[in-house]
């Protein structure tokens, strides 16, 4: 069985390993669908997910999927864009691997407390 495209999050910060990966396929499929920057702004398909495309994914969350715009492209973003446009990003092999963020908490903030 094919590894899946996409890891269970991708977020800012997520970068792929190369020129293929589901970061710059997420790019591609924002662009493909029409969906811009808050700032209606064109996404640059560059594999590194900034403020640009956490940008277009909130555009996409709220406008169009009508799930909580937080940027992240997770699975209520995932199963959202299959039960609005039929896309199942799941089901696509992974041509690419890709460094995922994980956003910490403060650590230094935590240990004040």
């Amino acid at each position: 069985m094919a590894k899946p495209l996409y890891p269970e999050y991708l977020n800012e910060g997520s970068i792929d390993a190369g020129t293929q990966g589901p970061v710059r396929f997420l790019q591609q499929l924002l662009c493909s669908l029409g969906v811009k920057t808050e700032d209606d702004r064109d996404i640059i398909i560059d594999g590194v997910y900034g403020e640009g495309t956490a940008s277009a994914v909130r555009m996409l969350q709220n406008d169009t999927l009508e799930v909580d715009p937080d940027g992240n492209f997770g699975p209520a973003t995932r199963e959202a864009l299959y039960r609005v446009t039929s896309i199942d990003v799941n089901t696509i092999p992974a041509v690419g691997d890709c460094t995922v963020s994980v956003k910490m908490p403060d650590v230094e903030a935590l240990q004040r407390y």
